[in-house]
């Protein structure tokens, strides 16, 4: 415990304590934010180039959406699936639109919105914010009342 001038050490170490547990929930809360809306669903089945093309001939893919580079979409046998495009060949697009058994969707790649970079910073925000207002309570040596 620490002892401050009265001798009343237990009343500093509560408040610091909370502290310290307020960061430490903070920091899982975030990281659970981030799993649900940042990471890819655990469903989809990642395809390299190579194996992508040997379905797309073999009349195995369901539907196709491309964004730049990057393509995703459902297989025959309903597996989800992602996979990168080597190029932009116009052969490769009349092979997707001959193949592919539904729906083909193309779309140029696009530049992250100001909203896209909004949500990926928010949570690294929020808690240089909550450290920051911990930092300087406890700076002043005032911690907040329960």
């Amino acid at each position: 415990m620490i002892a401050g001038p009265g001798g009343g050490g237990s009343t500093q170490l509560v408040p610091r304590m909370r502290a310290i547990l307020l960061i430490v929930a903070a920091f899982f809360v975030v990281v659970f934010i981030a799993q649900r809306f940042v990471a890819p669903a655990p469903s989809v089945t990642a395809l390299d180039y190579k194996t992508f093309y040997q379905k797309l001939e073999t009349y195995q893919v369901q539907t196709f959406h491309a964004r730049g580079l990057d393509a995703d979409g459902t297989l025959t046998n309903g597996t989800l699936y992602t996979t990168g495009l080597a190029n932009r060949d116009p052969a490769f697009a009349k092979d997707v639109v001959q193949h592919v058994k539904g729906t083909v969707t193309f779309e140029s790649s696009t530049s992250l919105s100001f909203l896209g970079i909004v949500f990926t910073a928010l949570p690294f925000v929020i808690v240089a914010f909550l450290i920051l207002v911990i930092l300087r309570t406890a700076q002043r040596g005032q911690f907040p009342r329960p």
